[in-house]
C-alpha cells in the first residue's frame, strides 16, 4: 500500500487505498471460494445458483438505495460505516450451520450490505481526486492487490482446512473493512462551473452513448455469472486443489493490477470511450 501521501498530502492516498484493499480482499474469499463453502455445507447445484443470484440481485437495488439515504444525511460517511458494520454483522451468521431458508435470508442481507458501501466509497474517493483523476487507477490497484492476495492464500489454507470453516477466515477481512470505513472521509466539495444540461433520467438514458455502455455492462455482468459460481466446483470436480484453484483466479486479476499500473499513461494515449 502506498506508504505516504507526498505527493499531495490533500489526497489520504493510504486511507483510500485501504479500503480497496480489504473489500476486494473479501472478494477475494468469497467469489472463488464461497460455492465450495455452499457446497460443503449441503446444498445442492439449484440451491447454489439461488443463493449465489443474490449477489447479483442486490445489485441491482442496494447501491442506488443507500446512496439515496446517504444523499438525504447531513453526515453520509455514517452509512458507509453503518453499512460496513452491517456486513460484518450480517456476515458473522454463516459461522454457525444454517439451512437453507436461513442461508437464503443471511445471504439477502448480506449481500445487500456488502453491495451497498463500495459505490458509495467510490464517492469518497473522487471526491479527493478532483482534477487529479489519473491517481484513480494508482489507488483503486490495491483492491486487485488485496483479492490476488487472498485468492492465492486462501487457496493454499483451503488444503489444509476444511472449507466450511471458510467464513472464519474471513471475518478478519471484514473487521479490517469496518476500520478502513472509520478512518476514511469526504474531500472538501470543489467549487467548479457547470453548464446546464437535460439530467432528467430519461434524456440521459436515451443518449447513445449510454446505452453502449449499459450494453457492455449487461454483457459482462452476463458472463460473470456463471464463472463466479460454478468455475470453482468445476475445478474442484475435475480433481484441482484448492491452491491450483487460487492461481487460476489470480491471472484476470494480475492482468487487472497491470491496467491499474498503467491506467495514467492509457488515458493520456486514448480516450475512454476508446478504451471501452
Amino acid at each position: 500500500m502506498p506508504g505516504t501521501d507526498s505527493v499531495d498530502s490533500r489526497v489520504p492516498s493510504f486511507r483510500l487505498s485501504s479500503f480497496y484493499f480489504t473489500y476486494y480482499a473479501a472478494l477475494g474469499a468469497f467469489n472463488p471460494y464461497w460455492s465450495l463453502y455452499l457446497k460443503a455445507r449441503g446444498q445442492d447445484v439449484a440451491a447454489i445458483s439461488i443463493l449465489m443470484s443474490l449477489w447479483y440481485a442486490t445489485r441491482i437495488i442496494a447501491p442506488s438505495t443507500w446512496s439515496t439515504l446517504a444523499g438525504r444525511s447531513g453526515r453520509p460517511v455514517r452509512w458507509l460505516r453503518a453499512g460496513s458494520l452491517l456486513t460484518l454483522a450480517s456476515f458473522a451468521v454463516f459461522t454457525v450451520p444454517l439451512g437453507f431458508p436461513a442461508l437464503f435470508a443471511a445471504m439477502c442481507v448480506f449481500c445487500f450490505m456488502y453491495n451497498a458501501v463500495m459505490p458509495q466509497f467510490e464517492s469518497i474517493t473522487l471526491s479527493h481526486l478532483v482534477g487529479r483523476s489519473e491517481r484513480y487507477g494508482r489507488i483503486r490497484v490495491w483492491g486487485s492487490i488485496g483479492f490476488v492476495a487472498i485468492v492465492a492464500l486462501y487457496g493454499v489454507v483451503l488444503d489444509h482446512l476444511a472449507v466450511d470453516l471458510l467464513p472464519w477466515l474471513m471475518l478478519p477481512l471484514f473487521a479490517g473493512l469496518v476500520a478502513s470505513a472509520f478512518v476514511n472521509d469526504y474531500g472538501k466539495p470543489a467549487t467548479t462551473t457547470v453548464q446546464a444540461e437535460d439530467t432528467r433520467f430519461g434524456a440521459q438514458l436515451r443518449r447513445p452513448e449510454v446505452i453502449a455502455f449499459f450494453a457492455v455492462a449487461l454483457l459482462m455482468q452476463v458472463s460473470f455469472g456463471p464463472y463466479y459460481t460454478f468455475y470453482s466446483i468445476f475445478l474442484d470436480e475435475h480433481g484441482y486443489s484448492t491452491s491450483a484453484l487460487g492461481i487460476y483466479w489470480s491471472i484476470g486479476v494480475v492482468l487487472e493490477i497491470a491496467v491499474f499500473t498503467f491506467s495514467s499513461w492509457i488515458f493520456r494515449q486514448w480516450s475512454a470511450a476508446t478504451v471501452l
